[in-house]
């Protein structure tokens, strides 16, 4: 990944954090296709993981939906404190679009982004702001961030195409108080 890539990326998302953040859950099962909108059955399991040849983690379990329509599934669960706003995270984390088409990994390069979690101006979109504050450190999770949470309607021209959902697996490697 080069540097005006990262700079586009992290652009783009201090202007995604302004699209508002919902603080409360839900927990609803892992949808299928087939699933309508009214049908809904909880299902308690384990999360089952399979590193993919390509693609993000595939990941069975139970899919948890926040107010602000942030979904996220549990990779590997962590162990640490949750990180508080202020506080100054390690993140690795990949992104692919629905597709499962890459476009970015901080694996790539070996270098785990560090950064405020509420700086102003914001460092990271807002699905990623989110997702983060309800991990634990050594946590890895994979959020899927609707286009209202990421880089909206206008994407990130170049990089990101607009209204684009994106798919991430995140892990909070630390935290700084």
């Amino acid at each position: 990944m080069n540097l005006s890539t990262v700079t586009h990326v992290l652009a783009a998302a201090a202007c995604a954090l302004f699209l508002g953040c919902g603080g409360s859950e839900t927990k609803t099962p892992a949808k299928k296709a087939s699933d309508s909108p009214q049908q809904s059955t909880k299902t308690e399991s384990k999360p089952v993981t399979e590193q993919p040849t390509g693609g993000p983690t595939k990941v069975s379990g139970d899919t948890v939906t926040t107010a602000s329509g942030l979904q996220y599934l549990m990779i590997k669960e962590g162990s640490g404190e949750m990180p508080k706003v202020g506080e100054i995270v390690t993140v690795h984390a990949s992104g692919w679009f629905t597709d499962g088409k890459k476009f970015w990994s901080s694996h790539d390069d070996g270098n785990p982004l560090v950064f405020a979690l509420g700086a102003t101006p914001p460092k990271v979109i807002a699905g990623w702001e989110e997702g983060l504050l309800l991990m634990k450190a050594g946590e890895k999770r994979q959020l899927i961030i609707p286009a209202k949470l990421a880089y909206g309607e206008n994407g990130r021209p170049g990089a990101i195409p607009p209204n684009a959902t994106l798919i991430f697996d995140v892990e909070l490697v630390g935290i700084k108080k």
